[in-house]
């Protein structure tokens, strides 16, 4: 920016960009047009209606490895167990289980990528299914291949 003159140095400081394949999603208007009510009536009806929060608690449970196979394979077999322990326990039927899926960034530094998402109204059920969850975790095979994490209420769920 050094070989740029004075007053377009100037401009480009004062300039912000953004780079989108959305150009008219309502995220995107309302930031340009610096409208924070749009924003946050659009996104809260958004929320209830998908029962995100704060209408609901979240954990985001991260399986990842090296051998695309294995993560896979571990995955579903997860997905498959965590529907066993919601159906085995009459108060987890109030936790919806979404995935698993591979995420959306499905590789990251050498390791692929799949995820669950956790969902309820109750933090203390949800915790309660997702300890259930993890102790089960050895008894699988390919445990030691996969790493699996929980982030709760995730802030970044790609």
């Amino acid at each position: 920016m050094s070989c740029l003159c004075p007053c377009v140095q100037s401009l480009l400081r004062e300039t912000e960009f953004l780079q989108t394949y959305a150009p008219q999603h309502f995220t995107i208007l309302s930031a340009k047009e610096h409208d924070f009510r749009l924003f946050y009536d659009r996104e809260i009806e958004t929320r209830r209606a998908l029962n995100y929060p704060p209408f609901s608690r979240l954990i985001q449970l991260r399986i990842s490895g090296e051998d695309h196979e294995k993560v896979r394979d571990f995955a579903k077999v997860f997905g498959k167990l965590s529907e066993e322990v919601r159906k085995n326990n009459p108060s987890f039927q109030v936790i919806t289980v979404l995935g698993p899926a591979e995420s959306p960034i499905s590789k990251i530094e050498g390791r692929h990528r799949w995820q669950m998402l956790l969902k309820s109204t109750s933090s203390k059920l949800l915790h309660d299914f997702c300890r259930q969850l993890l102790a089960q975790k050895k008894s699988l095979a390919d445990h030691r291949a996969v790493r699996l994490s929980a982030d709760v209420d995730p802030l970044f769920m790609a």
